[in-house]
């Protein structure tokens, strides 16, 4: 499998990484944004706009629940 990102010491902070996309990661970010727009629109299809900021709002509070949760059991 080909790595889509790359990281290297931060040269000012030893204790840092700075990430980078490969190559390959550019080529293909246009078709992956393209097919995530594609999703959130069959996904909020039928949604009002407050609806669809609404249910956005949710998922953001759970997946930080679900991060919490995760960091408890480490």
């Amino acid at each position: 499998m080909t790595r889509i990102q790359s990281k290297e010491v931060d040269k000012v902070d030893k204790r840092a990484y700075r990430v980078f996309l490969t190559n390959k990661a550019l080529e293909v970010k246009p078709y992956v944004h393209e097919t995530l727009l594609e999703w959130a629109d069959i996904i909020t299809s039928g949604l009002s706009e407050k609806e669809a900021e609404t249910a956005l709002g949710l998922l953001k509070k759970m997946a930080a629940n679900a991060v919490v949760n995760n960091d408890r059991k480490k």
